[in-house]
């Protein structure tokens, strides 16, 4: 890319690489005459026309002076040229390679999922300034602040911008907006430039203060629940900043308690000198303490008492070595050594517990506070900021005088604090805390600032009417009076209440924020100030990174030319290769419309992606995208492909739905037995299995596929289980995985929804909800799958007949959480009961109800249950408990097969059922272990009568209606 004299950008396709070492070589060519044989060639003509010219004495000198006016506007030029240089923006002639495919042996592969547009269509990065100065905060991946020209300043010696190489990319705390968490974003490219003019600097009402430059934008949340990033000098006093409501932290580290305690203290009230550390303390626990502390980590320590206090001293400088290289001292003060963000929470709880014990107070309404002081700078309690969110607490920054202090309130940390603190004043205040409150209070730091007429907006958009979301929703209305915005838990039970109703995509973003851990304060101060000096940005593949614990977004280069901010999407870099996408109905409708003008033209232009972007204006020739498009998806996504791309696709290439099983034959019994053994290595840490224990996997194989005589494709859960079974058999210390582990792990492993099931049996069966002995009139045994899952439940229903409330005529009436397909079935067992059963149901109302069932019911497998229910209510004939059944019904009463039917009779099994009916299609469907099929009788149906043959309870009633069933059905 590079740019022509009619000031176009302007590709070389299929000769980037070429152009690009042609313009290096030329580089390396002297260009023009040196200046330096000008100087000597202007000094040798002066010396012959002074000393060897025969002239006249005044054109002597005029010709001397034309010269020297001559040499000196030279000279001027050139010093005018370097000036410009420095002064305008970088230019650059040479050209650049956006594309590099000269090193392939074999077309390019380029994965573009979850890309945005300019990653997928080319992009040209914008060009405003937007940085932050060399003296602000950034959050390492750890949570760690260090300043930002720290990380610049070594990958750059002077003003510039690079793109690191992959040995030097590091990561910071970025944030994912989309689920509104905070995660490591690795950096690709560091920026710094000379600035003096003004900087905006930024308070908020937690005391969190950032300085930026005008152009930077800055990340705050909207009225809506949308996260928007705005120029600082576009910032208003009231607008709430996005900061952490808690950062990322090790699930597990091995860290000496001792030691820590050692650190903490030593950080909280000791000192560090250039070949002792010493503690002095007056209070008779510190002293009793601290002398533990010493003899815990076994030092050899000097103590003596002066002045009141007393002094304990380790003369040691190879232990002052060993705290300075773990960073407990930077720049002459006391700073928290990066490990201990790398800590878990048990042992950075004891870490802070240890420093408060010493260097902080509580007050008796539970509030912590810390100072700075003598020995404790403003700094490192800057720092303890991020080390106290990574377990949750949320503190607040106050500044006075020369001091600044933090302060906060968390029930959770006070009780930790309350039993590892060896401050007997701390213990006695927090005591009196503890027993008069239960933490379940909500504080400021708990709201989002967004009304409660967002909700309210959402309801009318998706045509939701009062009476049908008054229970969810206008019965938590009146709590919110006491308070301004909502708080995340009251969000999110709203929108959780609220999805039940509808799948407004709005209230599953509101959702995610409610439960991620983004946390907003208000901006309370916003002031220009002066400021001269370097200034710095990054380039983080999350788009934004942390400043001062503030989330920021990060920009394009500094004074860059137009042709070298081109970036290539991933359709340029997959030219004369493959494109591949995986969940392509991801992609935004205008995007997908791009990607089809791409595929037709086989080029594409580049240009700035975001309207608001210097970027926008510049605009390249089309460069080649002649690519190979994959694209995968799931099937319920079908209808948000774009129709046209979709005709593209058909037109051109394959629709393809892949199979989600495979047949039960050797061949592909190895192919399994090969993807353990794959899994195995792929894990690296677990043993290996032996055979027994291979057989099983491939036995769940054939139970997961819920088919007859085929395997399972869904292997991803295969694989968990394998994993599952090797962590069994670590667990245990065992060389080899037997088929006893994998039993084991297939208890362990299972989804939410199987656990949920198990939970929903105990608590039916401790309320007798469900009846699994004897008979009983209008209840019925019926079996479901609950969601998506292959967890079995089973959906006890009774029925009831009552006048009609209608004039007009009866209906039956289903309750109990029913997807549109259960409705529907409900409805098509009227029907069949005309037929069979020859009642009018025009004079009455028949009531079905599916008990409990608020994990909802979907589909029409319960329609066999529901005829036998309504068949009660018209007759009375009692129905046998310890019989469940499952099946679809067409309205001729032929019993259709259903899916799960394998889970369903588990379920049966686990709630001590004796037999299921099922259908007769599905009974080779059927794969139980032999430890459960001895505990079922399977009673395959193919009619109505079939079914009331073995669940109605035997008595003459049965036998004349089931004739009268036989005789109609004969006719």
């Amino acid at each position: 890319m590079k740019n022509s004299p009619d000031g176009r950008l302007r590709s070389g396709p299929g000769l980037g690489r070429r152009i690009v070492s042609h313009k290096e070589e030329q580089e390396i060519v002297p260009k023009g005459i040196n200046p330096i044989f000008l100087v000597i060639l202007l000094g040798a003509l002066l010396y012959a026309i002074i000393f060897l010219a025969q002239i006249p004495e005044n054109a002597k000198w005029f010709i001397i002076a034309a010269t020297l006016g001559l040499g000196f506007l030279y000279i001027l030029s050139n010093a005018t040229a370097g000036l410009g240089k420095r002064l305008m923006p970088m230019e650059s002639k040479e050209p650049k390679l956006i594309v590099d495919n000269s090193y392939r042996y074999s077309a390019p592969f380029v994965d573009a999922t979850g890309t945005r547009a300019g990653a997928l269509l080319g992009d040209v990065r914008h060009d405003p300034l937007q940085c932050v100065p060399g003296d602000q905060f950034v959050n390492l991946a750890n949570g760690k602040l260090v300043k930002i020209s720290e990380l610049v300043d070594p990958l750059l010696d002077g003003a510039g911008h690079r793109k690191l190489k992959p040995n030097e990319v590091f990561e910071v705390l970025g944030g994912y907006d989309n689920r509104y968490c905070y995660s490591p974003s690795k950096v690709y490219g560091v920026y710094k430039r000379r600035y003096n003019s003004e900087v905006y600097e930024i308070k908020t009402r937690r005391g969190y203060t950032i300085q930026v430059t005008p152009n930077h934008p800055v990340a705050k949340i909207s009225d809506d629940g949308t996260i928007d990033y705005i120029e600082a000098e576009r910032l208003e006093k009231n607008a709430y900043l996005i900061l952490p409501y808690r950062l990322p932290i090790n699930k597990k580290s091995n860290a000496d308690l001792d030691n820590l305690t050692f650190l903490a203290y030593l950080l909280a009230d000791g000192y560090i000198g250039p070949q002792s550390v010493s503690f002095k303390v007056k209070k008779e626990f510190e002293i009793k303490e601290i002398e533990r502390c010493l003899k815990a980590n076994k030092f050899d320590y000097k103590k003596r008492v002066s002045a009141g206090a007393t002094i304990f001293e380790i003369n040691s400088p190879v232990l002052v070595k060993k705290l300075m290289q773990l960073g407990l001292k930077k720049d002459n003060r006391k700073a928290i050594p990066p490990f201990i963000f790398d800590l878990d929470r048990q042992e950075i709880v004891h870490f802070l517990s240890a420093y408060l014990s010493l260097g902080g107070y509580v007050n008796k309404q539970g509030q912590f506070e810390l100072f700075s002081k003598e020995l404790i700078s403003k700094e490192l309690i800057e720092d303890l900021v991020p080390l106290f969110l990574k377990i949750g607490v949320r503190a607040k920054l106050n500044e006075m005088k020369t001091k600044k202090f933090l302060l906060f309130n968390n029930y959770q940390f006070a009780l930790d604090y309350f039993k590892k603190t060896v401050n007997p004043y701390h213990k006695k205040n927090l005591d009196n805390y503890l027993r008069t409150t239960n933490g379940t209070h909500a504080t400021f730091n708990d709201e989002i600032p967004i009304s409660f007429d967002v909700l309210e907006e959402i309801r009318k958009k998706t045509g939701l009417s009062k009476s049908q979301v008054h229970e969810a929703y206008y019965s938590l209305k009146p709590r919110l009076k006491t308070s301004r915005s909502l708080t995340k838990k009251f969000l999110s039970t709203i929108c959780s209440n609220l999805l039940n109703y509808t799948n407004c995509p709005q209230l599953f973003s509101l959702k995610n924020l409610s439960e991620g851990t983004y946390s907003f304060d208000e901006i309370v101060e916003i002031k220009k100030k002066k400021y001269s000096g370097y200034v710095y940005n990054l380039t983080t593949e999350t788009g934004n990174y942390l400043v001062n614990n503030i989330l920021t977004h990060n920009s394009g280069g500094l004074g860059t030319p137009a042709h070298l901010r081109v970036e290539a999407g991933a359709i340029h870099r997959a030219n004369k290769g493959v494109l591949f996408i995986d969940e392509i109905a991801s992609l935004k409708l205008n995007w997908q419309q791009e990607l089809l003008t791409a595929m037709q033209e086989k080029k594409y232009t580049i240009t700035g992606q975001s309207e608001m972007s210097s970027g926008a204006l510049v605009k390249t020739q089309p460069v080649p995208c002649d690519f190979v498009l994959v694209a995968a998806g799931n099937l319920p996504d079908v209808q948000r492909i774009h129709p046209a791309l979709r005709s593209r696709i058909r037109g051109g290439g394959y629709e393809i739905y892949v199979e989600d099983s495979m047949e039960d034959k050797p061949e592909n019994e190895d192919k399994l037995v090969q993807f353990v053994a794959q899994e195995i290595k792929k894990d690296g840490k677990i043993p290996h299995f032996d055979r027994d224990a291979v057989k099983e996997i491939i036995e769940e194989a054939r139970r997961m596929s819920g088919r007859r005589k085929r395997f399972t494709l869904n292997l991803r859960e295969l694989g968990g289980l394998v994993r599952a079974a090797g962590d069994v058999a670590k667990g245990k210390g065992l060389s080899l995985v037997t088929k006893k582990e994998v039993m084991e792990a297939r208890e362990i492993f299972r989804s939410v929804e199987s656990q949920l099931a198990t939970k929903l049996i105990e608590r039916r069966r401790e309320y007798q909800i469900v009846m699994t002995s004897g008979s009983a009139v209008g209840r019925v045994n019926g079996l479901a799958v609950l969601g998506e899952s292959r967890a079995g439940l089973l959906l006890p229903m009774v029925a009831e007949i009552t006048p009609p409330a209608s004039k007009s005529e009866g209906r039956i009436i289903a309750t109990g959480k029913l997807g549109t397909i259960a409705k529907e079935a409900v409805e098509n067992v009227s029907a069949i009961i005309k037929k069979y059963v020859g009642a009018d149901i025009s004079k009455r109302d028949i009531h079905i109800q599916f008990l409990q069932t608020y994990e909802g019911v979907e589909g029409d497998s319960a329609s066999i249950a529901t005829a036998v229910a309504v068949i009660y209510a018209l007759t009375d004939i009692p129905i046998k408990q310890d019989c469940a059944m499952t099946g679809s019904l067409d309205i001729r009463g032929n019993v259709l097969p259903v899916g799960g039917v394998t889970a369903k009779v588990e379920a049966a099994i686990d709630n001590g059922i004796k037999c299921v009916v099922v259908p007769h299609s599905n009974v080779d469907d059927i794969y139980l272990p032999k430890e459960k099929s001895s505990k079922i009788s399977i009673i395959p149906v193919k009619n109505i009568v079939d079914v009331l043959k073995y669940v109605l309870k035997d008595c003459p009633e049965k036998n004349k209606l089931i004739s009268k069933m036989k005789a109609i059905s004969a006719s």
